[in-house]
């Protein structure tokens, strides 16, 4: 498994160099991506559980429609490789950093009532 995070690189920039790769705006444009892929698998099949992997296909696809110099693949690794440090985060603190993320680990879209 490689643990370092992808390089995209901008054609558009002299020498291809490196573009945001591992820098903070280019993890929040992903993890944007993939918060909005969740919301709209909730709306196209409501009270049903997720399928985690249309999600980040959904949030792949529609990156590389904001950004078209990044390949499909290059954002799908991007993607992966953010939501596996996740869940190995996760795992190292118990889980708390995702059930503070996402309270309702279960699957159900439902808000939770408290």
């Amino acid at each position: 498994m490689n643990l370092n995070p992808p390089v995209v690189r901008d054609p558009d920039r002299k020498g291809g160099e490196p573009l945001l790769a591992g820098t903070g705006l280019f993890i929040y444009r992903l993890m944007a991506h993939v918060g909005w892929a969740f919301d709209e698998e909730a709306k196209k099949h409501p009270g049903t559980p997720y399928n985690l992997s249309c999600v980040l296909h959904r949030a792949t696809r529609d990156y590389c429609e904001d950004f078209p110099y990044v390949s499909f693949h290059q954002a799908e690794e991007a993607i992966g490789y953010i939501v596996k440090q996740l869940f190995a985060l996760a795992l190292r603190r118990k889980a708390t950093v995702l059930e503070k993320a996402f309270p309702l680990m279960d699957g159900t879209r439902e808000t939770q009532q408290g």
